[in-house]
């Protein structure tokens, strides 16, 4: 576990955040503009995964965060590398934010509604 405490040592925690923040603003930006265009014209939405990795990769790119510095010095790589951290985040993000959520009750049957359950 010392590994881990010396590893997020190295990362500075501001540009942390903002990788992080980059993540959310990608996945808004996505899910709002993107994705109702994916679904009005039934495109694939395994390319929306591409999509997001190109937006965050714009944002990092734009501010030249490097999260890496400690361990890659080259800025360009670093920021590939921050670019699709920040893109894999923002996939993550949806996948947790705009899955869905289903729910299992046990004994439940189709169109059974919960009033019914419960008597």
């Amino acid at each position: 576990m010392d590994w881990l405490i010396e590893l997020l040592d190295k990362v500075p925690l501001d540009q942390a955040l903002a990788v992080s923040a980059f993540a959310i603003i990608a996945n808004r930006l996505i899910a709002g503009f993107i994705t109702p265009l994916f679904e009005k014209y039934k495109l694939d939405k395994f390319w929306l995964m591409y999509i997001s990795w190109i937006v965050a990769g714009l944002l990092v790119w734009a501010t030249d965060i490097n999260l890496f510095e400690a361990y890659i010095p080259n800025q360009l790589i670093g920021t590939i590398l921050t670019a699709l951290v920040a893109g894999g985040s923002a996939n993550i993000v949806y996948d947790r934010t705009d899955a869905g959520t289903t729910v299992v009750i046990e004994g439940a049957k189709m169109n059974e509604s919960l009033k019914d359950i419960k008597e």
